[in-house]
């Protein structure tokens, strides 16, 4: 796949660029402070709708100004990223993509940083999330199971429950209704589960009127954006989420907050199970 041109606003230090390449090896020269990495992490940006430098797309935008914008011709689709204190917004050919997960896999690039030598003398835990990362580019279905099996977390912080209050920790499990609300949180995981148990009773096969009701809500599971905003509430009725980004933020390919006191958002949870209660 090739970048035929790029154009960026307010981005890092790009006020306005306006750059074009050729089909075959491109090379960026320049003094250093000039912006060379920040084309670079444009163009990662339109093909994997993440930084490959930050998790606070916040710091993408010009200071004193209100967004970021980049678009590139790529292998004849005009693609563009809008980056503003209120998120994040897609498009391809001027029409409006809904999802980050829509938009991954119109283009694809690798970038190789000296971070990414990671892939080799880290865990397996980081390994396992960039063979995530590289497949969803390629495969919308995995990037859908990846990033749609909600609602009950794992926590990979040992530091956060310094008070003994979640039973379960490190896991965690929340009840979150339709509109957002949360019904049970995850201090009282017995209350939840006595819920379970009482819906489960007696029961040895799945409902398959409900399984069908289901099925026919979310598409086959390829429309799961309803329980993807459930999702999001869940966390965020645990933390107080500063990422810009929900869902794609699970299979980051960048660094997590394991080895730090605070918790930033999503990243620091790992989906485990759902179970979706009609």
């Amino acid at each position: 796949m090739e970048i035929a041109s790029l154009k960026l606003r307010n981005f890092r230090n790009h006020r306005g660029l306006y750059e074009e390449f050729d089909s075959g090896l491109n090379v960026i020269i320049g003094a250093n402070g000039l912006g060379k990495s920040n084309i670079i992490e444009a163009i990662a940006l339109l093909a994997t709708t993440k930084s490959f430098r930050t998790s606070d797309y916040r710091n993408i935008i010009e200071h004193n100004r209100e967004f970021a914008a980049a678009e590139g011709d790529c292998d004849n689709k005009k693609l563009r990223i809008v980056i503003s204190k209120m998120g994040r917004r897609f498009q391809c050919d001027q029409n409006p993509i809904k999802t980050s997960s829509d938009f991954i896999g119109l283009f694809q690039a690798v970038v190789f940083t000296p971070e990414d030598l990671s892939f080799i003398t880290s865990s397996p835990r980081i390994r396992r999330r960039l063979i995530d990362s590289e497949l969803s580019k390629v495969n919308k279905k995995y990037l859908r199971n990846l990033s749609e099996f909600n609602t009950i977390l794992k926590n990979r912080n040992a530091k956060f429950d310094k008070q003994n209050r979640n039973q379960l920790h490190p896991f965690y499990m929340i009840y979150v209704c339709d509109g957002s609300v949360i019904h049970i949180d995850h201090l009282n995981p017995k209350k939840l589960l006595d819920i379970f148990r009482h819906l489960c009773m007696g029961k040895t096969m799945p409902d398959r009127e409900l399984c069908e009701q289901f099925n026919n809500e979310t598409k086959d599971g390829k429309d799961m954006s309803r329980h993807s905003e459930l999702l999001y509430c869940a966390v965020k009725s645990i933390v107080d989420i500063n990422e810009e980004s929900a869902v794609d933020s699970l299979f980051s390919i960048g660094g997590t907050t394991s080895m730090t006191d605070n918790i930033n958002g999503l990243d620091d949870f790992e989906l485990v199970c759902f179970l979706a209660v009609k």
